[in-house]
């Protein structure tokens, strides 16, 4: 009698396992994501955010200007340490958010061993149907961007990156040129035309490309095959911005079975290695731009399409130290590459310290310095004429340039603690299909997871990594600068 009601108990679970599994199939194939953005800010934890929601603030003297990227109704977390330490690398952490597990500093799209491939996202949503559209401010075969279509062993392999993008099947590649362009043997980009790629240099050779296409549209600058896009304090009318790649990239890539796209702020980081807030803070809101396009997109399709704005990891390691001043960081209209080609100009003229900490105070717009201050600065302004580099390695400055640098964070109400990057967990934001997925503070691993789920209806099958060694705590200056 016994063994009979065991039995008939396990029979019962049984059905109530498989009424489980049919009820969550059921709501896998109901919260289907037909058209994905998946917006990355390289380098944008929350006070990378908070600083530009305050610029956004100051440029439209509006004190209730809120970043669209925080308006959207699901907030939530991500960690972001990578198999072999505590502190990502951008390849790494691009990896863990295109694939779906770890792996180590440096590696793009291969687990830990080096040698295993792993499909990334973008590859399985084209092999489900939709087309894919990679979009970056950085160059295309930059760490995030190459993390969705190539698989290299060392992140510093530029040409054999760029020549997997080449060969790609995806339809839409946009943004910066290719730091592998070629070599002596071969054009990347002209194998990219051998391979069905129509190449744009212009917006409006942009504009005449026709849905159906396979298109690679680069800036409208001299260097642009082989350059990021300018920083966007100092593009001028003739650049594309990210939001205009991603508004084309709409255009091209909407079809009946969906699309898929990864769009890339990639000089925030740039910038917070530089611990330029000012241009951080511009960045930041170019990309939020571009979310507005996605945006707008959405608003005519709201039960088809999945918005996700996140970051593979935060750089600088920003710091709150007092009440942010939106007014002093919306005054900021020139970049810190035209702070450094400034001061490069003033070094080779070898210009008095009053010439030079003119230039400064006009870019930074800094109080005039106190005895103390100008003591420490011409010391600084001597080492400069002696010789001193312009820029070190890991991002750091000269210290003229540093110190200009750190009160400009300080007046703004914040401050960096590094040049390189930070084990901070990041923020997600999401609105759409299945956005209530990302509430939770989760590992960057369960993003790309949640959205093959959402875009085929069923649970994502991967290998399943060989066991990592425990991560170590490298500091920050020491991680990976980009």
């Amino acid at each position: 009698m016994r063994h009979h009601r065991l039995t008939l108990c396990l029979i019962l679970l049984l059905q109530c396992a498989w009424l489980c599994v049919g009820t969550i199939h059921t709501t896998y194939a109901q919260q289907r994501a037909k058209y994905v953005f998946y917006f990355i800010g390289d380098g944008m934890g929350p006070l990378q955010r908070e600083v530009g929601e305050q610029y956004l603030k100051g440029i439209t003297n509006d004190p209730d200007a809120t970043l669209l990227m925080n308006q959207l109704p699901v907030q939530g977390y991500i960690h972001t340490r990578s198999a072999n330490n505590e502190v990502t690398d951008s390849a790494a952490a691009g990896t863990a958010l295109a694939c779906g597990h770890k792996t180590n500093n440096g590696a793009i799209g291969l687990l830990p061993d080096l040698k295993t491939s792993i499909p990334t996202i973008a590859e399985l949503a084209h092999q489900f149907g939709l087309k894919v559209g990679i979009l970056s401010t950085v160059t295309l075969d930059h760490a995030t961007p190459a993390c969705f279509y190539a698989h290299q062993a060392n992140r510093s392999e530029y040409f054999p990156i760029a020549e997997q993008l080449a060969k790609s099947k995806f339809e839409y590649f946009a943004g910066g040129g290719l730091a592998g362009l070629k070599n002596d043997q071969q054009n990347n980009l002209d194998l990219a035309t051998t391979n069905g790629f129509i190449i744009t240099q212009t917006l409006g050779a942009l504009a005449e490309q026709k849905p159906g296409m396979r298109v690679i549209a680069l800036n409208d600058s001299p260097n642009a095959q082989r350059s990021p896009l300018p920083y966007d304090l100092e593009r001028n009318e003739k650049d594309i911005t990210l939001a205009e790649f991603v508004s084309h990239a709409v255009r091209l890539l909407d079809n009946d079975k969906g699309f898929f796209m990864m769009v890339e702020g990639g000089k925030i980081d740039w910038a917070g290695h530089g611990n330029a807030i000012g241009t951080m803070a511009r960045e930041v809101t170019a990309l939020d731009d571009a979310v507005k396009v996605a945006m707008k997109f959405y608003n005519d399709h709201p039960d088809d399409t999945l918005i996700i704005v996140t970051a593979d990891h935060e750089t600088g390691g920003m710091q709150k130290i007092g009440k942010p001043n939106a007014a002093y960081l919306a005054g900021f209209n020139q970049s810190y590459d035209q702070f450094k080609s400034k001061l490069k100009q003033l070094v080779k003229d070898k210009a008095t310290y009053e010439q030079a900490i003119q230039m400064a105070t006009e870019h930074f717009r800094l109080d005039p310095f106190t005895d103390e201050h100008n003591q420490v600065m011409k010391i600084t302004w001597t080492a400069l004429l002696s010789g001193e580099p312009i820029k070190h390695n890991h991002g750091k400055n000269n210290q003229f340039t540093e110190n200009c640098l750190k009160l400009a964070a300080h007046k703004a109400g914040y401050k960096f603690t590094t040049h390189g990057h930070s084990k901070a967990d990041v923020p997600i934001s999401a609105i759409g299909v299945g956005a209530t997925w990302f509430k939770e503070t989760q590992d960057n691993t369960s993003v790309p997871k949640h959205l093959y789920q959402l875009i085929t209806g069923m649970p994502m099958s991967v290998l399943d990594p060989p066991p990592s060694p425990t991560p170590t705590a490298t500091t920050t200056d020491e991680a990976q600068t980009d």
